[in-house]
């Protein structure tokens, strides 16, 4: 890189940094892990994999919904179509109303068995069981945001992208 784009990037980071300091002195993620374990590399490199699948997935989804509701021209046939399928999904995955962040804190609490507290078809909260709930809202919190956006409401995909850490965090809280 030259040395013209090398400064104002230096000048950036080092202001945004202090910036950050001065408001928030405490550390501003949840930290999981307090160190790195070289014997988790296989583990590492497959949630890469599947991070890297659930990116592509979240995209093709997002573009595939929004080509479909580009079709409808009509406002209200979107709200409609769109709120139908969002109750639905909601109905039965009641996790999947609002952004995720509560269903995240759920699961950094060590307290999986939350997300199955308002489900009325599964009747039992074994470790397979939340396994396979937190790989669905993984799957269909892509949907719901998509079938938002799409049918002209207002919703974002950072949530959407903290899914996928539900599986991993599910499993090292049941071991």
């Amino acid at each position: 890189m030259p040395i013209p784009v090398i400064i104002p990037l230096l000048i950036a980071s080092a202001s945004s940094s202090l910036l950050s300091h001065l408001i928030f002195s405490g550390q501003p993620f949840v930290l999981i892990a307090d160190s790195w374990q070289p014997d988790h590399l296989l583990y590492y490199i497959a949630f890469g994999c599947v991070a890297a699948f659930v990116s592509v997935y979240a995209i093709r989804v997002y573009f595939a919904i929004g080509e479909f509701f580009a079709g409808k021209k009509w406002v209200y046939t979107k709200a409609i179509v769109g709120g139908l399928l969002l109750g639905t999904l909601i109905f039965f995955f009641p996790p999947l109303y609002g952004e995720g962040y509560e269903s995240v804190q759920m699961i950094l609490r060590q307290t999986p068995t939350d997300l199955l507290n308002d489900q009325l078809l599964i009747p039992s909260a074994g470790i397979w069981t939340i396994s396979i709930f937190a790989i669905c809202l993984m799957l269909l919190k892509v949907i719901a945001t998509s079938l938002t956006v799409g049918a002209g409401g207002n919703g974002g995909m950072f949530g959407s992208s903290l899914l996928p850490s539900y599986v991993r965090i599910c499993f090292r809280a049941y071991r």
